[in-house]
């Protein structure tokens, strides 16, 4: 019991990194207007997302009891949620806050896969615990 806890908010916390990273790239690129800086800024936050990744890839090959699963399922449903939620291009405007071009589709549909990557490990890995299990009552 203890470790699907544990395992279930490392996911959270895992999540959360995610969020926190792209969020702040997208702060960092795209606040007022689209300007994307390739420096240390950007690296860190980008490698933030990639270690993420790889610890939400990790802990979804060890997570076989209900609680992390069900745990998982519904972050990886939210992640992906805020992702569609963001996804339309940011609406174009004249004035202070104005914008004089939304960012591009690849960024944004980068942001998309990027949270999309959770529910698909989701859905990989429990396909794969069905193919090497057998059924209950055959051994």
């Amino acid at each position: 019991m203890i470790g699907s806890l544990l395992r279930s908010l490392a996911w959270l916390l895992a999540a959360f990194l995610l969020y926190g990273a792209v969020l702040l790239l997208d702060l960092y690129w795209n606040v007022l207007n689209w300007r994307p800086r390739w420096d240390g800024v950007a690296a860190a936050l980008l490698f933030g997302a990639a270690l993420a990744l790889g610890l939400i890839l990790w802990l979804g090959r060890r997570g076989p009891d209900a609680l992390t699963r069900s745990v998982s399922f519904v972050i990886s449903v939210l992640l992906l949620a805020v992702a569609l939620y963001a996804l339309p291009p940011e609406p174009v405007s004249e004035g202070v806050t104005g914008r004089e071009a939304p960012s591009p589709g690849w960024y944004r549909g980068g942001r998309v896969f990027l949270f999309s990557v959770p529910l698909i490990s989701w859905l990989f890995n429990g396909s794969r615990r069905r193919r090497s299990c057998p059924p209950q009552g055959q051994v």
